[in-house]
């Protein structure tokens, strides 16, 4: 007899998340789902008490949730474990929290799973959500409805922990998607190509600003360089199409302008995680 897949799979990565890896993951447990969910959670080696404090909660899980947990032996980077880990998920829909990240809705899986089951002409959805920073929680607005590809090209507007994608997108995803800056990111401008998103007006997960993110630590210089490296491998992905060639163009400019980066200047001092 065949096994029955999930329905969603719930794809989680961490790295040295002690203090916050607990909250991510029993936000994921809490959810109430008519749909079949798996959790996969992929910690690349961290060397804090992340791997112990996710081995108690899960022995102490009692629910429904197939969890399935892989900590590498050594640190693969970022891009790597997080590619391991889509690898894995199983599932007909596929939602992304980060390990220092969590949710909010109980009820954000069904929300967003039915609006996928019941809208097919969207490629992904996401939703509003907060900012954590320094204890103080800040609304993120974006526009609610459609989002189209030149939305995103600018800037990556929707935080990680909103997107519930199509299992789909990860089996179209090409080579040059290890090389990204922002996964996320580049996923979905490469979910983008062929359809668009939906921007869902509840609010219901909360992004962590904190000194040890991979992204949070950076400069300012540093994030903008690293998102014109993100664009400058997204053109290489629409090589056919020169009308979206020009408006990546276009926006290289925009955010060189914007972090005061001089054409073609290359920042050396990238954190060597990011970079893996």
């Amino acid at each position: 007899m065949d096994r029955v897949l999930p329905d969603v799979s719930v794809c989680m990565i961490t790295y040295n998340h002690e203090i916050y890896i607990e909250e991510a993951i029993k936000s994921v447990l809490a959810q109430k789902t008519s749909y079949s969910t798996e959790f996969i959670i992929y910690d690349d080696a961290s060397l804090d008490s992340t791997g112990e404090i996710i081995k108690s909660l899960l022995n102490e899980y009692e629910g429904d949730v197939t969890i399935r947990y892989k900590r590498h032996d050594t640190n693969v980077g970022m891009m790597p474990n997080f590619i391991k880990a889509l690898e894995s998920c199983e599932g007909k829909y596929i939602a992304l929290c980060e390990g220092d990240d969590y949710w909010i809705d109980e009820l954000k899986l069904q929300k967003q799973v039915d609006f996928l089951e019941q809208n097919s002409e969207y490629r992904y959805c996401g939703h509003q959500s907060q900012v954590l920073d320094n204890a103080i929680l800040t609304p993120m607005y974006i526009k609610t409805g459609v989002l189209v590809l030149e939305d995103v090209i600018v800037q990556n507007i929707l935080n990680t922990a909103s997107l519930v994608i199509r299992q789909p997108i990860i089996n179209e995803l090409p080579s040059l998607f290890e090389n990204a800056k922002a996964g996320d990111w580049m996923l979905q401008l490469i979910a983008l190509k062929s359809g668009n998103a939906y921007i869902m007006e509840d609010v219901m997960s909360v992004y962590r600003k904190h000194d040890t993110s991979v992204w949070s630590s950076l400069s300012s210089k540093e994030k903008g360089q690293l998102g014109i490296d993100n664009m400058r491998l997204a053109k290489s992905f629409f090589a056919e199409d020169k009308g979206i060639r020009k408006l990546i163009d276009k926006a290289i400019k925009l955010r060189q302008k914007k972090f005061g980066l001089e054409p073609g200047s290359i920042l050396k001092r990238i954190k060597r995680k990011i970079l893996k």
